[in-house]
């Protein structure tokens, strides 16, 4: 695994004698210009094309290096590949069981299917359902709403190791915001309850096949096809 901190020096150092070779060669291009009195466009010429041949050797022997060149060192894919928490987008997705993943996407392709054949307008029926159906985030959200106040209310009236439920919640909440796994969230997807992706997958290719793209799609399975390969 490449070491951040000594990446962004060797890319520091690597932009800086870049710069420096380049000021050089201007600077010798310019006095090769005035010296032998070579035209204004022709010497641009031959600048841009040693600059290119520049660019390709600094770029392989970056490259032969271990790391690829990048405008900025923050920039570079390989340091975002070290990060250790998931994707918020595919999170949820990757704690669930691969039963459950099959199983919802068995679903949409089954109502994709179904609507195939519907008007537009019935299509834009089921899109406005789409567009109301709670997803897991927000059924995690309102799961755990409720067990804080109710626990609250139980350690303010009955006793006051009710409180522990209340810390407990809180835990389970920053444990599915930093892993995207918490207790209540196999089962809440075993009750049928979809990420927000899944669900912009039907509605998206609902969309195909209403006709709302340039390309007009009428296969459902084109169509689920297209939006899973983006």
């Amino acid at each position: 695994m490449v070491d951040p901190t000594q990446f962004r020096n060797e890319m520091v150092l690597e932009q800086e004698r870049t710069g420096w070779i380049a000021a050089m060669k201007e600077k010798s291009d310019g006095n090769s210009c005035a010296q032998y009195g070579s035209s204004k466009q022709g010497c641009r010429q031959n600048q841009e094309s040693r600059s290119r041949s520049d660019l390709g050797m600094h770029t392989k022997a970056g490259e032969n290096r271990g790391f690829t060149p990048a405008l900025h060192p923050y920039n570079d894919v390989s340091l975002m590949k070290t990060h250790w928490l998931p994707s918020t987008e595919k999170r949820a997705l990757k704690t669930s069981s691969l039963e459950v993943n099959e199983r919802n996407r068995r679903r949409t392709e089954e109502t994709l299917a179904r609507y195939a054949s519907a008007s537009p307008e019935a299509m834009t029926r089921r899109i406005t359902e789409l567009e109301t159906e709670w997803d897991i985030e927000r059924a995690l959200e309102a799961n755990a709403a409720t067990v804080t106040m109710f626990s609250a209310v139980l350690a303010l009236s009955v006793h006051r190791k009710w409180a522990w439920l209340t810390l407990a919640v809180g835990a389970f909440l920053l444990q599915h915001a930093l892993q995207g796994w918490c207790p209540p969230l196999p089962i809440l997807r075993r009750m049928g309850v979809r990420t927000a992706s899944e669900i912009q997958e039907e509605k998206t290719a609902l969309r195909l096949l209403r006709g709302d793209f340039h390309t007009p799609v009428t296969d459902p399975a084109q169509a689920l096809a297209q939006v899973r390969k983006k």
